[in-house]
């Protein structure tokens, strides 16, 4: 399983974490622009944990565009869960 130490590992720039509204209990956010896509990860764990697990990703690609939606798998893998309009939705499709 994929850890928020791959996600580190992986990006070139600072990723960002957070617990808010939108992240279910026991789990936080994750953001990071990797290859001109930003990237939101759902981690089930304490916020900052390095081995903290990867329960899936968001894609988004622009302001207006819909969310993307893969759960499970590593950095960039997981299986397409589909389109969503908002984030919250999008994380209760991972849990």
């Amino acid at each position: 399983m994929a850890t928020l130490a791959d996600i580190k590992f992986a990006a070139k720039a600072d990723v960002v974490t957070v617990v808010d509204a939108t992240t279910p209990a026991g789990h936080f956010a994750a953001t990071v622009k990797m290859d001109s896509t930003v990237h939101t990860y759902l981690l089930e764990g304490t916020e900052g944990n390095k081995d903290a697990v990867i329960k899936g990703r968001l894609e988004s690609r622009g302001f207006g565009s819909a969310i993307r939606v893969y759960v499970g798998g590593g950095v960039k893998g997981g299986s397409w869960a589909g389109r969503f309009e908002s984030t919250e939705q999008a994380f209760v499709s991972m849990v």
